[in-house]
């Protein structure tokens, strides 16, 4: 499962929408990593700056273009959309 937190991008701003603190962070993620760990799934973020292996869960992209290649069975040349983040795919 991929989970990402809330990134102010210049839309959300102004809105009631607010930006998540580590401490927050922190807390979500070692709930979502003990739930996870008691179901055996495995987590990981998408494009998250926080270190939360401590928690059972890694970093990464919520695409990941060899998983895509090896489930369709062929090559894939994938460029990202204008708006993607970086580390993204």
């Amino acid at each position: 499962m991929v989970v990402s937190f809330v990134d102010l991008y210049a839309k959300l701003k102004g809105t009631e929408v607010k930006e998540i603190r580590e401490e927050q962070v922190r807390r979500l993620a070692q709930m979502i990593g003990r739930i996870a760990g008691a179901h055996g799934m495995r987590i990981q973020t998408c494009c998250e700056g926080w270190d939360l292996r401590e928690y059972g869960i890694e970093q990464g992209g919520c695409l990941d273009e060899r998983l895509l290649e090896q489930t369709c069975g062929c090559g894939l040349d994938l460029k990202p959309d204008r708006g993607q983040r970086k580390g993204c795919g």
